[in-house]
């Protein structure tokens, strides 16, 4: 919170024009907008729209019961929220609801943006929505002139996304941070064969192991030692 108020907060002019309905994303029951920096009580120099992970999905069912930490952020008004599903209360809204897919529809000049948000979804209710086909993407009318963003989570890479009219370039950026995965599998009484060690002594077997979880570590720092040269 303390970096998005000190690298976000400012006097800087905001370039880019809301063209989408705001009211969708926008706290039940109170008068202030979905969009930050169209709140006259926060000076926004750099507007952050976001979509919610797998680490941080909403907890909870309806649209008054779905909570994340991103909502908190959006209420507070330093992120504008994006991306989110709620969960059906019960059975009978859960065969009738699906997934609804509207933009965030922005214009800087004569570039539109049309941004699509997916926040996280279980494996299973994605799987069941897509072959029901009940998801469904909104598009504005004069669709064709909108550059149209997929945004999904994924853990891999940033990037940095420049565009001008339909044309655009895009420089990803690895993530340095992200935490390494290392995965190997050990079968003792092969292992015990080859490198010369007792099966019935435990001392032997817990120093192996140590050795063998302690190389797997040096392996996975390896990638990260590179991304930082």
């Amino acid at each position: 919170m303390a970096l998005l108020r000190e690298y976000t907060m400012g006097d800087k002019p905001i370039q880019i024009q809301l063209f989408s309905d705001t009211d969708e994303s926008k706290a039940p029951g109170f008068s202030f907008p979905a969009t930050n920096y169209e709140d006259p009580n926060f000076n926004i120099g750099i507007p952050v729209f976001s979509i919610h992970g797998n680490d941080d999905h909403p907890q909870g069912a309806g649209p008054e019961g779905a909570l994340c930490a991103l909502a908190l952020l959006s209420t507070a008004g330093l992120v504008n929220y994006m991306g989110k599903f709620d969960l059906p209360l019960n059975d009978a809204d859960a065969q009738n609801s699906g997934i609804a897919i509207r933009p965030v529809l922005l214009q800087k000049g004569n570039t539109k943006l049309g941004m699509y948000g997916v926040g996280n979804v279980k494996d299973a209710r994605m799987h069941f929505e897509l072959r029901s086909n009940r998801v469904r993407m909104f598009m504005p009318r004069d669709k064709d002139d909108w550059f149209n963003i997929l945004l999904v989570h994924q853990n891999q890479h940033v990037a940095l996304l420049q565009i001008q009219g339909k044309e655009f370039q895009l420089t990803p950026i690895p993530l340095r941070s992200v935490r390494p995965f290392v995965l190997d599998e050990v079968v003792l009484s092969e292992m015990a064969e080859e490198e010369g060690f007792d099966l019935t002594d435990q001392m032997e077997i817990a120093n192996f192991l140590k050795a063998r979880v302690n190389a797997l570590i040096d392996q996975a720092k390896r990638p990260m030692r590179r991304a930082k040269r």
